[in-house]
């Protein structure tokens, strides 16, 4: 009996070690199974970090552009004559005509012509006039330039004809 004994207590045993190895196999599985899932969802979170940065760094541009759109936009006739008539004070230049053409729109902007005629003492003015145009924060397109000198006056010695587009973003 104490063989048969033996060796049913010795069953029980390798029994219970079969089931705890078994345990242990699925337990490492599943611990595995975890673990990968847990680097996905890492994975999944970096990737949602950096797209979320990405709709920030848009947002932030969007509001730039808004800002600058509105700066752009932000011209009026009245401002545009206020601006061009510092300008030619500061210049020696007296504005005769202010002469405003037709609109023309395009898909995201609008020009507005108009045609400008000063009168200077000397063309090295009128140079100064024309740069402080173009180097204007606001946006000025200098497009026709037509110059006339006139010996006889002591004042008003060259008149200049310009065609000037500004533009609005739509």
């Amino acid at each position: 009996m104490d063989v048969i004994a033996l060796i049913n207590k010795a069953k029980g045993y390798l029994l219970n070690i079969i089931i705890i190895i078994l345990a242990v196999i699925i337990a490492s599985n599943n611990y595995k199974a975890k673990v990968k899932n847990m680097d996905l969802l890492k994975d999944k979170l970096s990737t949602e970090l950096k797209r979320n940065e990405v709709i920030q760094d848009i947002s932030n541009l969007e509001k730039r552009f808004a800002l600058l759109k509105n700066s752009i936009n932000s011209k009026a006739i009245s401002l545009i004559i206020d601006s061009l008539s510092n300008m030619a004070k500061s210049s020696d230049v007296k504005i005769v005509l202010i002469k405003p053409y037709n609109e023309k729109r395009q898909n995201i902007y609008t020009v507005f012509p108009f045609e400008l005629v000063v009168y200077a003492k000397s063309y090295h003015e009128i140079g100064n006039f024309i740069s402080m145009i173009e180097n204007s924060p606001d946006i000025y397109i200098v497009g026709n330039i037509v110059m006339t000198s006139n010996p006889k006056e002591e004042e008003d010695k060259v008149i200049t004809k310009l065609v000037l587009d500004t533009i609005l973003i739509n």
